[in-house]
């Protein structure tokens, strides 16, 4: 896979998976040396969405139990879909089923209220990547009017524009596209979301391709992801909402006002404006160009699937190892590498 820089890959903003709640136990396990050696078993269960995410932390918790006999660690997982609700029904019933939970920053305001920060003095922040805490590590507690910790970002996922390479490198449906809409047809070049359309429109009324780029569509979690990947090239370009902080503020991000109001203790939504208006309408019209939502919702599970009948997809790179034939998928940032909050 290639197509996309190094500069490219860096303003597009990431998804961040956090680990939480079981900080009261790593305090302390890490901080405190016991007089004598504690044997009683221990298990820590996590709870993430299934994949190699999941994977990794089932992994590191291998490695955590040599380093501690005692401790096993359990790993929970649900498809991307249904993960968050899970988390949420036991959370809201405050159930003691899951010491640690995965999360992405789009539904870090969800579980923040549920979680325990993590204190600065018994942790070693000198390693931690603090661009990346912005987008859910890092919650902005509106009661106390103070920053929290509320979780460590251990892995991140690009969310960008992936295409086939047969259908883009091909010369003859370039010159065809560019005679008829007066545009480039390389994706690494689309500096809107309108050409992206066109695209779109092109390759499938010339039976080309049966789908434009798909994108996540599901109504349980996709919509969360996907939305914000679309608004976030409005949001970067107005200030009547960003107010000068086109990245918004950390962990309520572009789907927020950049800066707090006078008379407010919170940010006030973005979405409901104009810019917000105009991004939905585009959305649904790139949805238009897959499978029926009504028949079959385009999520982060299924989407890999229907990648060979498509242009290409916005997707996370945690999604790529899923496809076919990755060796054929070029990559490239989203339109006007606009500043993307997932999330």
């Amino acid at each position: 896979m290639k197509g996309i820089s190094t500069i490219a890959i860096a303003i597009i903003v990431i998804i961040v998976i956090a680990i939480v709640a079981a900080a009261a136990y790593f305090i302390i396990s890490s901080h405190h040396t016991p007089t004598t050696t504690n044997t009683t078993p221990i298990t820590l269960t996590v709870v993430t969405f299934s994949g190699t995410s999941a994977n990794f932390i089932q992994y590191a918790g291998e490695l955590f139990h040599q380093l501690h006999p005692n401790v096993q660690v359990q790993v929970v997982q649900y498809p991307f879909s249904q993960y968050i609700s899970k988390e949420l029904t036991a959370l809201e019933a405050h159930s003691s089923q899951y010491d640690i939970i995965g999360f992405t920053s789009t539904s870090a305001l969800s579980v923040a209220p549920y979680l325990l920060p993590l204190n600065q003095s018994d942790f070693n922040f000198s390693d931690i990547i603090y661009p990346q805490e912005d987008f859910g590590g890092l919650y902005y507690n509106v009661s106390t009017g103070k920053t929290e910790i509320i979780g460590i970002a251990y892995e991140t996922a690009v969310y960008l524009m992936a295409y086939n390479m047969t259908v883009f490198n091909n010369q003859t449906l370039a010159e065809e596209f560019e005679q008829e809409y007066h545009m480039n047809f390389s994706p690494i070049t689309y500096k809107n979301w309108t050409v992206v359309l066109d695209v779109d429109e092109f390759l499938t009324s010339h039976h080309i391709t049966k789908y434009g780029f798909l994108i996540d569509d599901h109504v349980a979690h996709g919509i969360i992801d996907a939305f914000p990947a679309v608004f976030g090239w409005y949001y970067f370009r107005d200030s009547s909402i960003n107010l000068g902080n086109p990245s918004g503020i950390p962990n309520y991000n572009i789907m927020f006002e950049g800066k707090i109001l006078p008379g407010y203790n919170y940010p006030l939504p973005s979405f409901n404006s104009t810019s917000g208006v105009e991004a939905l309408m585009t959305y649904r019209e790139l949805v238009n160009y897959e499978p029926n939502p009504s028949q079959i919702q385009i999520s982060y599970d299924n989407l890999p699937e229907f990648f060979s009948q498509a242009a290409g997809a916005f997707l996370f790179t945690s999604q790529l190892s899923y496809i076919n034939n990755s060796q054929d998928v070029l990559l490239a940032p989203l339109p006007g590498e606009s500043v993307q909050c997932v999330i």
